[in-house]
């Protein structure tokens, strides 16, 4: 929990992030772009439900991106082929991987409890 607002759900946080994953099972895309990820439930779903697409996790705090790593079991994920972390990159970069990944063939997720410590 972090300045009032859960980063994950309470009850069964796979659940609700497979739920999540789960929407976008009939969308034609190359690339998920997570701006932010709590502690890596969704990221775990993603990497479950599309082995072959990429994944970029966007964590401008390193310091989370830890943490996250304390708390939650990034094996599976860490294994995923096409898994591309931009920890702390400018935001130039950003923009650079998804025109370079072709923005219009992209999904984002950007929960407001995981991008609240950094909007920008």
């Amino acid at each position: 929990k972090e300045n009032n607002l859960f980063l994950h759900s309470l009850y069964n946080p796979q659940r609700e992030a497979d739920k999540i994953i789960e929407e976008y099972n009939n969308k034609n895309f190359d690339a998920a772009f997570f701006y932010g990820f709590g502690l890596g439930y969704a990221l775990h779903s993603f990497v479950k439900k599309f082995p072959n697409k990429y994944l970029v996790i966007v964590e401008p705090s390193p310091i989370r991106f830890l943490l996250a790593l304390k708390y939650f079991d990034w094996t599976e994920i860490f294994s995923h082929n096409y898994l591309v972390c931009l920890i702390s990159a400018p935001q130039q970069n950003v923009i650079n991987l998804e025109e370079q990944l072709g923005i219009d063939n992209c999904v984002f997720f950007s929960l407001p409890a995981h991008t609240q410590h950094n909007q920008q």
